[in-house]
């Protein structure tokens, strides 16, 4: 049974997650507004670059703000339905602020931070 499971390809896992909240259930949207409020995060340290992963179920491309001034990376999720979430940290000197690059893909935002040529 285990191996029937793991091997199954569910097609609806990436529909459920790229879902406004106003589509879903009351029930489950109070459950995305506590999941929401401190986003699981994952930091990546490879060679060449740090890579910071956020996992931001009921938000789309448009309700994410990645902005960068002076070397502090801030990060902004926000829309219509919503208040949002805000964090900011200082990025390392060892990093090269101008060719960070961010990928959203079904509930997940992908923040790749490269590293300077030392």
């Amino acid at each position: 049974m285990i191996n029937q499971i793991n091997n199954r390809k569910d097609e609806s896992l990436p529909i459920f997650f790229n879902k406004k909240k106003s589509e879903f259930p009351a029930h489950i949207s109070e459950l995305m507004d506590f999941a929401i409020a401190s986003p699981i995060a994952n930091l990546i340290e490879c060679r060449t670059y740090f890579r910071l992963d956020l996992l931001v179920p009921g938000f789309i491309k448009d309700d994410i703000e990645i902005i960068i001034n002076d070397r502090v990376l801030t990060i902004l999720l926000h829309n219509e339905e919503r208040v949002g979430f805000k964090k900011s940290c200082t990025l390392p000197d060892t990093v090269a602020k101008d060719n960070i690059e961010a990928i959203h893909r079904e509930c997940m935002v992908h923040i790749k931070i490269p590293k300077k040529n030392i």
